[in-house]
């Protein structure tokens, strides 16, 4: 029995391998600290500006990758920490439905934010345990300034 099956779509392994090395030399050195001190690693924004832009259509700014690269993306990301990755998930599915909005007006006076560092993150880890348990995890939104 074979238990593996190819994608279904192309995957981007540039962006697997930033993810990878993402995890292993930017988050793994800090995310436990972080979850120990209850705060949320500041690395999130850093997480956004160089990933976010692959769930967001190449129209839009982004770069429309594909369902698989988007999985492989978080899985890299999930191996170290899935607090952290379920935080920065929930971020991304927030500009998706934001750039999938008819309001244009909406869409252009925030989507560009949630791209890079300005906006975001809002989900705001609020337990202290080992690898955030998903009983533990909150969301705030705030504006900027």
């Amino acid at each position: 029995m074979k238990l593996y099956a190819a994608p279904l779509t192309p995957v981007d392994e540039e962006y697997i391998r930033k993810a990878r090395s993402f995890a292993e030399e930017r988050m793994a050195p800090i995310v436990e600290d972080a979850e120990q001190q209850r705060r949320q690693p500041a690395l999130l924004r850093e997480m956004i500006a160089e990933f976010t832009k692959l769930y967001i259509p190449k129209t839009l700014g982004g770069l429309g990758a594909s369902t698989m690269t988007i999985c492989r993306e978080l899985e890299e990301l999930a191996r170290v920490d899935y607090g952290v990755t379920f935080a920065f998930e929930v971020h991304n599915h927030a500009a998706m439905v934001l750039s999938m909005t008819e309001n244009e007006a909406l869409r252009d006076r925030y989507l560009p934010g949630m791209l890079s560092r300005e906006l975001g993150p809002t989900p705001r880890l609020s337990a202290a345990a080992p690898r955030c348990r998903m009983g533990t995890t909150s969301s705030t939104a705030r504006r900027p300034g």
